[in-house]
């Protein structure tokens, strides 16, 4: 399946294998994933240090399957919990000099 997705926001994921964006380029993948008709299951936390290193996020743990939600209700859910962490991470970040960014989970259909 094509990627909706333009080049620059694919390029800027901080993994090679899953889509791993900064806060600004996961709103704006799930404004062009929803208008695209794609579905997304959710997505999780990781935390990327100044150096690169990738992890998980204790803290911001992300969403479970929201598969049982319609299409509207699950991106409007991710928009809102990924601002409210990325608000929360940056008025107390979880470890000093590292980012939070969002795993997006899309549906295969």
């Amino acid at each position: 399946m094509v990627s909706p997705l333009p080049e620059s926001i694919l390029r800027n994921s901080a993994s090679t294998s899953e889509l791993v964006l900064s806060e600004p380029d996961a709103i704006e993948a799930l404004q062009l994933l929803e208008a695209s008709g794609r579905s997304i299951l959710g997505w999780e936390g990781w935390l990327q240090s100044s150096t690169g290193r990738l992890g998980h996020s204790r803290l911001h743990q992300g969403t479970s399957d929201l598969s049982a939600l319609s299409r509207r209700e699950a991106f409007a859910l991710c928009r809102h919990t990924i601002e409210l962490s990325a608000s929360q991470h940056r008025a107390s970040p979880e470890k000093p000099d590292h980012n939070l960014l969002f795993c997006l989970t899309l549906s295969d259909q």
